[in-house]
């Protein structure tokens, strides 16, 4: 059964059950829910709050956990520990766990920029230290990857009795240097523009290709190879 029918099916279920309790007890009755916090963002809360549903949020980390007894995990004791949770939640228990404030669509989406940002700053180190750790275990100790000459420092290191860098380490060193630079006008664009619309966006594309055009001068003029670019023979 695809994603789309099984939420029919739960919402039609969590529908008739409610229209029998409510029979049952002769008045109105709430739905409540929760459920823990992770990568699937909060599109489900939306969903079950636009349908009457009160949901809750939980931060999974904030659990309360028996330490004495034996971490069983299953499906069924999950389940069961959350509705512990959530009744404890109701009875206005609030030390229990954390509830989770859940965004609004535009603010989860202005989160983006700088979690891509931190991505990209986190990728860079990766390969920043995996190219200084390569190095080291051959004797080189004062190579930086980041700097706009690196490709000329790069042809030039010897190892410290003076020999080349070996072919396939070179080769390997080589692609980790590429990927550390690859895309430098995109990544500027993106931290300033993200996913602006409109006028700021139209500018920003001009400024971009502004950019571009002195870095293709200033390799036709002073041979200086654009950041991020490779060249092919």
């Amino acid at each position: 059964m695809h994603a789309p029918q099984c939420r029919l099916v739960l919402l039609a279920l969590i529908t008739r059950k409610r229209s029998q309790a409510e029979e049952k007890l002769g008045q109105p009755v709430r739905v409540v829910c929760c459920f823990e916090a992770g990568y699937d963002g909060f599109w489900l809360h939306r969903w079950l709050c636009a349908r009457g549903i009160e949901n809750r949020v939980l931060d999974a980390a904030s659990l309360l956990v028996n330490r004495r007894a034996r971490r069983a995990k299953t499906d069924r004791l999950d389940a069961a520990g959350l509705l512990r949770t959530l009744m404890a939640l109701e009875r206005g228990e609030a030390q229990v766990c954390r509830v989770v404030h859940v965004p609004t669509p535009t603010q989860e989406d202005a989160r983006r920029r700088p979690r891509e940002r931190a991505r990209l700053i986190v990728e860079r180190g990766q390969h920043t230290s995996r190219i200084k750790g390569l190095l080291m275990t051959q004797g080189i100790r004062d190579f930086e990857p980041t700097r706009r000459d690196w490709q000329t420092r790069f042809e030039a290191l010897r190892t410290p009795d003076g020999l080349p860098l070996a072919p396939c380490l070179r080769a390997e060193l080589l692609r980790e240097c590429r990927r550390l630079r690859q895309g430098v006008l995109t990544r500027w664009f993106h931290e300033r523009v993200g996913s602006t619309k409109g006028r700021l966006r139209r500018i920003m594309l001009v400024a971009m290709a502004r950019k571009l055009i002195v870095s293709l001068w200033r390799y036709v003029t002073v041979g200086l190879v654009p950041d991020g670019a490779v060249l092919k023979s």
